[in-house]
């Protein structure tokens, strides 16, 4: 059986890692309209360019239900719905 994925409101992940020392830079973790770009999705999906991939020590999401999912939601705004 899956488990369901819980998103939290877009204002809510914009400092995902942002404390981590290998993930300092200034940036939004999350840009709304481009999952792609996001850090919180790359680091789902382990594209990420700093930091590990989440969840830390797995079991990680398979990619095809990231996208599905978390980059669709993201894609669509990451409203708070």
């Amino acid at each position: 059986a899956r488990e369901a994925i819980s998103v939290m409101a877009f204002d809510q992940f914009e400092t995902v890692g942002q404390d981590s020392p290998v993930c300092s830079r200034p940036s939004k973790r999350v840009v709304a309209f481009d999952g792609a770009n996001s850090l919180l999705y790359q680091k789902l999906v382990g594209t990420q360019n700093c930091g590990s991939q989440m969840p830390a020590g797995g079991p990680y999401l398979n990619p095809a239900d990231s996208n599905k999912f978390v980059k669709a939601w993201i894609d669509e705004g990451a409203l708070n719905n």
